[in-house]
């Protein structure tokens, strides 16, 4: 057995571990009985297979710990920001460390807490801004209003688990806000975010909403986007196409990648160029949470494609998503974006080669983008049923009238924003074209989100999803071997 593949068992055993934690407390009984348990199989088959069994044990064992040490941070001590929720008004100093998110009403700053009054205290807290607050990324501010819990402010969205699952246990709504001091932050960041504050700026040259949509295609930035625009998003099945998702990330890497061999450059050359290339990009977009994971995941399943082992990515996508896990445990069970990325990655790797089988795509373009649509979504349907309580039963049309013009759409933006910041005048011109191909998207989201039969609304029990992976999971197990040999 080689090293990656008793590596492969510990990691899934520890993600198992993290996973069962996140929905039971285990008690002094559990921890021994599998800590002796284990011990005991690895002692007796020691130098032999079946004490991999006995480490896997152990290893399942720290995951079920790990995740509880992060459960326990609900529990603050006066050292804690939300130890202060709903006790009244407090003057709070911090630094935003990260990205500001320009939202329809408000400015989302993320501020990482260093005093409430005269006390040394640690945590996050999450502040919504008044529109046109004058902050920046690496200032240091005092902030004064009352810090609250969050709460859900809809029954179809657990917003309070959404924030537990980035350890944000704190809000502060449109405080009185003093810039006390300036560049606390990456010097690094805040020449990038600089920069992409010019692209944002240019982005503006084409009206909304086609011009909302370039700035979250091309910058992650979804501040020109309504409220109403993104809800038609998500009755086409379209909220994808304005995330940074593992798409965009093969497609991205494909354009820069396709520049490099251009310009003469070897694949290997290219390729790490491509990858240098990808980095920067990720920064740019605001290095959130959501671009590393969509960046780790693309990156794995690109490089699977390319040199046609795709299968073998699996692996590797396990790794990163243990990688993640051991950052912070609490997204596995609360992030839903997480869940998404991984389950997409893994419905790619394991159902596009059935698909394509069942449907006899090898000479088929369309019948592929339709295979590559539903391999995506078909083990991510039961957690999107769970978290948003409806499907979009339309989304494969819509994806199928769509998608195809993804890169399209990201190479034009790109040379538009490149253009514009050389020449605005020049970039007018361009965005008359841009327009035209960005209004078509416009077109099919209005289209598709005004039939009444776009979404079907109910909702399922935890019980029906975890019953469904075990079957997949299952059958996928015993088909392992025909899938490798499709690839």
């Amino acid at each position: 057995m080689t090293f990656s593949k008793v590596f492969f068992y510990f990691c899934i055993a520890f993600l198992f571990g993290t996973f069962l934690a996140s929905f039971f407390t285990p008690n002094f009984i559990f921890y021994l009985l599998f800590l002796v348990t284990g011990f005991i199989i690895f002692i007796v088959f020691y130098k032999r297979k079946l004490a991999i069994i006995g480490l896997c044990l152990l290893v399942f064992l720290f995951g079920a710990f790990w995740q509880e040490k992060f459960e326990s941070e609900i529990f603050p001590t006066e050292k804690d920001i939300h130890y202060y929720n709903n006790k009244g008004k407090f003057s709070v100093e911090g630094i935003i460390l990260k990205e500001l998110q320009n939202k329809e009403k408000s400015i989302e700053a993320t501020i990482k807490v260093e005093r409430v009054g005269e006390k040394v205290v640690k945590g996050n807290l999450l502040a919504f801004l008044e529109v046109g607050s004058k902050v920046k990324y690496g200032d240091k501010i005092l902030l004064k209003e009352e810090i609250k819990e969050p709460e859900n402010f809809t029954p179809e969205f657990n917003y309070k688990e959404y924030l537990r699952g980035k350890r944000i246990y704190s809000l502060m709504f449109y405080p009185e806000i003093k810039v006390l001091s300036s560049n606390h932050g990456n010097s690094v960041l805040s020449i990038i975010f600089l920069f992409k504050e010019q692209l944002k700026e240019r982005a503006k040259i084409l009206p909304t909403p086609e011009g909302a949509i370039l700035s979250a295609i091309t910058l992650g930035d979804k501040s020109r986007l309504s409220d109403n625009f993104k809800e038609k998003l998500s009755v086409s099945g379209l909220s994808h196409i304005v995330a940074i998702s593992g798409m965009h990330i093969m497609i991205i890497l494909g354009i820069f990648l396709f520049f490099f061999l251009f310009l003469g450059f070897w694949r290997r050359e290219a390729t790490i160029f491509s990858l240098i290339l990808l980095f920067f990009y990720i920064l740019l977009i605001g290095m959130s949470s959501s671009a590393i994971r969509a960046g780790i995941m693309g990156i794995f399943l690109y490089i699977g494609w390319a040199i046609g082992r795709l299968s073998r990515s699996v692996r590797s996508i396990v790794f990163a998503a243990t990688a993640m896990v051991i950052l912070n445990p609490l997204i596995l069970a609360r992030d839903v974006g997480f869940q998404l990325s991984f389950l997409a990655a893994l419905g790619i790797i394991f159902l596009l080669p059935i698909f394509e089988k069942w449907l006899k795509a090898e000479n088929s373009e369309i019948k592929k983008l339709i295979c590559l649509t539903l391999a995506a979504q078909v083990l991510c349907l039961p957690v999107l049923i769970f978290n948003f309580g409806k499907i979009p039963v339309l989304a494969p049309i819509s994806n199928i009238l769509v998608v195809p013009f993804l890169p399209t759409l990201l190479i034009s933006g790109f040379l538009f924003l490149t253009l514009a910041l050389f020449s605005p005048y020049l970039a007018i011109y361009l965005s008359f074209v841009l327009k035209i191909i960005f209004s078509f998207v416009v077109f099919v989201v209005n289209f598709i989100s005004s039939l009444p039969v776009a979404t079907i609304s109910f909702k399922i029990p935890i019980v029906f999803i975890l019953v469904f992976y075990f079957i997949i999971g299952t059958l996928l197990f015993r088909k392992k071997r025909k899938i490798l040999q499709l690839y």
